[in-house]
């Protein structure tokens, strides 16, 4: 994981969910990520559904775009 930037997308919200046995998060790209407290990113790469190599950052802000939101937590 990496320091969060302005404007860019983060992980936020990051908490355990033990009754689903997953990891709950928001998603979101704010002028300010510091205000989240433990804001962070991935600089993990991952194939697209054409199996093009695309990073973290990339994908998740193309989720953001499609459903025209800044923040998108995982359950929604």
């Amino acid at each position: 994981s990496t320091i969060a930037r302005p404007g860019h997308a983060h992980y936020c919200n990051v908490r355990s969910n033990r009754e689903r046995g997953r990891i709950e998060f928001t998603v979101c790209r704010c002028r300010n990520p510091a205000n989240h407290g433990q804001a962070f990113c991935s600089s993990k790469w991952f194939p697209d559904i054409y199996g093009r190599l695309i990073s973290w950052e990339a994908g998740a802000d193309q989720i953001l775009e499609l459903v025209g939101r800044e923040s998108l937590s995982r359950a929604e």
